[in-house]
């Protein structure tokens, strides 16, 4: 066996720099946005039938921040909540609530946080909220499903459903046609990254891409996102296995994809930051239209905040900085 070989065989060592874990909750979460239709399906088999997938879906990280029993808290734990606004098929606007835990080990205190979120949405809003984890750590993890409380005759009894990535074998998800499948696959190999060695990292990858690629029906720009996704969560340091891989990718693509590993980021940061900008600008534009609803028309914050289409707590912190500014005037 040549010097090379054995050197791509071994374990990860220490040294091996494996991207940050915020930056990876970050990818993870965009992740679970950008095949958020796919993850309704893979999580239920009549997900078409339930939900209105062809309507569009607001996520409202925002209005979860607001009501999260965490927020207070220095340190806190890891974990990306979400909040997604969708239709089901009745035509009736729902509130779907995706609470995931990225922890390796389940706190003790999840099944309250879960609850207290369902709580806090259901005074909230006037929707029914649907709460459902996804457990992403070690195959043993703990997987609690109901938050019960009992005292003196008053008794509560709160169960959500759950998904454990490790539910499913890899050979079992690279069966799926659901890219969700795969997301599913890159996140069990980031937990047992440890684990493998070099060599069944980059196999994985392989055989991720061979999935995408098969079929036809990922757009470029769709196959080089997830090689982002991919490139990040399931990082390999040896640049003879990286190579390959940017060797396969381009075959796999019919030479259509032909950017090595680094210029894909590169683009697909400029295209995020495209993206950050757009929402940066429609903010600016939504604050200027508040404020013109209040200082012009005198509208109370509920009417601005229908008008405008903006969360009533945003109204509210427009409304604080005009008095504040009236005040320093004075």
């Amino acid at each position: 066996m040549r010097a090379a070989e054995k050197r791509t065989n071994r374990p990860a060592q220490k040294k091996d720099k494996k991207p940050i874990q915020k930056k990876n909750d970050i990818f993870f979460k965009s992740a679970f946005e950008d095949y958020f239709c796919d993850m309704l399906r893979f999580l239920y088999k009549d997900a078409d039938q339930i939900f209105d997938l062809e309507k569009p879906i607001s996520f409202m990280d925002k209005e979860l921040l607001e009501i999260s029993p965490d927020r207070n808290k220095k340190g806190g734990t890891r974990n990306a909540d979400m909040l997604a606004k969708i239709y089901l098929r009745t035509g009736k606007q729902e509130l779907f609530m995706l609470h995931l835990e990225i922890q390796t080990k389940t706190n003790l205190t999840f099944p309250s946080r879960v609850f207290k979120y369902w709580y806090r949405l259901t005074d909230r809003y006037d929707h029914p909220i649907v709460s459902h984890t996804i457990f992403t750590g070690v195959p043993g993890q703990k997987r609690p499903d109901k938050y019960q409380y009992n005292m003196l005759g008053t008794e509560l009894s709160f169960k959500y459903k759950y998904y454990q990535i490790f539910q499913h074998t890899e050979e079992q998800l690279l069966q799926f046609d659901n890219p969700f499948a795969l997301v599913v696959l890159v996140a069990q190999k980031e937990v047992l990254r440890k684990k493998l060695t070099p060599l069944e990292l980059h196999n994985t990858r392989i055989k991720i891409i061979e999935k995408l690629t098969a079929n036809g029906n990922y757009t470029q720009q769709g196959i080089t996102r997830f090689i982002l996704f991919l490139k990040n969560m399931i990082h390999i340091e040896d640049e003879e296995l990286n190579t390959k891989f940017e060797q396969q990718v381009r075959t796999l693509t019919g030479e259509k994809i032909t950017m090595g590993i680094i210029e894909t980021e590169k683009m697909l940061n400029i295209e995020e930051g495209i993206e950050i900008g757009t929402r940066k600008t429609k903010l600016e534009e939504q604050e200027k239209v508040v404020k013109n609803l209040i200082l012009q028309l005198g509208l109370s914050d509920a009417q601005a905040a229908k008008v405008a289409e903006a969360p009533l707590s945003f109204v509210k912190k427009i409304r604080t900085q005009l008095e504040k500014s009236n005040r320093s005037k004075n």
